[in-house]
């Protein structure tokens, strides 16, 4: 999903589309490189940059490694546009008014699920039948944290064993650690967080 590589003084990402993360990209200095489709910043701009990748996808590939669990998200009943995104992820989308709803990967309807037609054939649009629910397998505990924090509904499935609870507790804390620091530097600088 996301990943951050350092070469000399430059910091490439690697991360899907988010126009979350291009604005704030920019803002950072970052600068598209088209041949290996990366953002590319100042490696001394590493610290915003990965708390940028947190803040937009639940992580900065720090941490592919760790933990996967699998999660349900009730999806909206009301127009998305022309697709649904949580997390940096785009779970479900309709690129044309007639056409079938294609999933992210590892993204399977397990309720309800969408009209064969959405939309007007210049403004297609994404509408779950009423009770659809999305299960998003095998995903970062830190990415399961993100969309339960943006996803209202979303929930983890697996009995207690199988969830890392531990894990998902440490990933909350390290984060309540960062906000902390972020809400010290802003307050610092005179603005309010």
């Amino acid at each position: 999903m996301v990943t951050i590589t350092k070469d000399g003084k430059r910091l490439a990402v690697k991360s899907p589309y988010d126009a979350e993360f291009v604005d704030g990209a920019k803002d950072l200095g970052g600068k598209w490189d088209r041949d290996t489709e990366t953002w590319v910043f100042d490696v001394r701009d590493e610290a915003a940059v990965r708390t940028l990748a947190r803040d937009i996808y639940g992580t900065d590939g720090s941490d592919a490694d760790g933990a996967r669990v699998t999660i349900r998200v009730p999806l909206p009943v009301f127009s998305q546009g022309q697709e649904f995104r949580v997390a940096g992820m785009t779970l479900a989308s309709r690129r044309y008014r007639d056409s079938r709803v294609q999933l992210g990967d590892g993204v399977v309807i397990v309720e309800g699920g969408f009209p064969s037609k959405g939309g007007s054939v210049k403004n297609p649009q994404l509408e779950g039948k009423p009770g659809t629910v999305l299960e998003v397998r095998d995903i970062l505990a830190s990415v399961a944290a993100k969309i339960l924090e943006e996803a209202g509904g979303a929930t983890i499935v697996g009995d207690a064993e199988t969830v890392p609870v531990e894990e998902l507790q440490a990933e909350r804390k390290s984060l309540l650690a960062r906000l902390a620091v972020i809400d010290k530097a802003l307050a610092a600088a005179g603005v309010e967080g």
